[in-house]
């Protein structure tokens, strides 16, 4: 009897700390990081899988640790919302605030993710020598990631947060899969970063409505907070744009066609649609536009993956 109890007090655990890695959300991360190899495999260099593995696993070190770091340092804000209509996108995993995990437990699973991601990135340096840029590109990761919510420095109340995503999400992981595999950076990974920065900046922005007056409450100074919501949907639209504009033109520079590209523009075109006809301001078709945002983002990766393996 005890030792069932304890097997399932034990699984009931490892469940919410699951539900804390947020594991869906590491694709952003992932996926353009896979990209930059297929980038480097198109530009007809040699392929490590050595490398491209231990890299993934040195992407999803460093995203875990910015996640459960988030956790950690936002339980306030977090705690706002615990009573309102929780989003699936934003407001954190509720776990700390329902007590089933202690919050210094979860601070240091997240120091130890971070740590565990700097002896992997030493190890790509030094045991698989990937070349001197190795360790700063992912310091680089670290620091945009981990500093977004910890404090004292927490990027997200500087006002400097959605830099951080842009380039942490959008053009570092792109250009580290690349260095690694190449030792050098091609100015195709910067071109081709752009309707991914814009669409994950998106993502950011637009989870950020369900979390606004807890985070206006708690000092955040963030995309949002300080555009205000009905100026924030308009910046929301422009990245949007953005991204499928320039995926249009990049794909016809890169592949000759738009064809490629054609569903990431109707799925940025309904995006467009639900926020010029208000869909933000209604919860449940708010989280629509959450989930579309980050198909958006994942489709744009996707297809460029796609498109250089064709």
């Amino acid at each position: 009897m005890t030792c069932n109890f304890l097997k399932s007090d034990f699984f009931f655990f490892i469940q919410k700390f699951i539900l804390l890695s947020r594991l869906p959300f590491h694709t952003v991360g992932i996926f353009p990081f896979i990209l930059g190899t297929v980038l480097a495999m198109y530009d007809g260099y040699f392929i490590r899988l050595d490398v491209l593995l231990f890299g993934i696993l040195g992407t999803f070190f460093i995203m875990l640790a910015t996640y459960l770091a988030g956790e950690y340092y936002d339980q306030d804000e977090d705690s706002e919302v615990i009573s309102e209509c929780k989003s699936r996108f934003s407001g954190g995993a509720q776990v700390i605030q329902q007590g089933f995990i202690r919050p210094s437990m979860v601070w240091l699973a997240s120091l130890t993710a971070l740590i565990s991601a700097g002896c992997i990135g030493l190890y790509i340096w030094l045991g698989l020598e990937t070349g001197p840029f190795t360790l700063p590109l992912g310091i680089l990761g670290m620091i945009g990631g981990f500093l977004y919510s910890a404090k004292p420095v927490r990027w997200v109340s500087r006002g400097l947060g959605e830099l951080w995503i842009a380039f942490c999400y959008g053009w570092l992981p792109i250009a580290a899969a690349y260095y690694l595999q190449t030792q050098t950076i091609s100015y195709t990974l910067t071109f081709i970063s752009v309707p991914i920065i814009c669409s994950i900046v998106a993502v950011i922005l637009i989870n950020e409505f369900a979390d606004y007056e807890a985070d206006e409450k708690w000092g955040k100074r963030n995309l949002l907070v300080r555009t205000g919501m009905d100026t924030g949907i308009k910046v929301y639209l422009i990245f949007i744009l953005t991204a499928i504009i320039s995926a249009l033109i990049l794909a016809e520079w890169k592949f000759g066609s738009i064809v490629i590209m054609v569903p990431v523009f109707f799925l940025g075109f309904v995006l467009c649609s639900m926020a010029v006809r208000n869909w933000w301001k209604d919860f449940d078709r708010r989280e629509w536009m959450c989930g579309g945002t980050i198909l958006l983002n994942l489709s744009i990766t996707l297809t460029w993956i796609i498109g250089f393996l064709w």
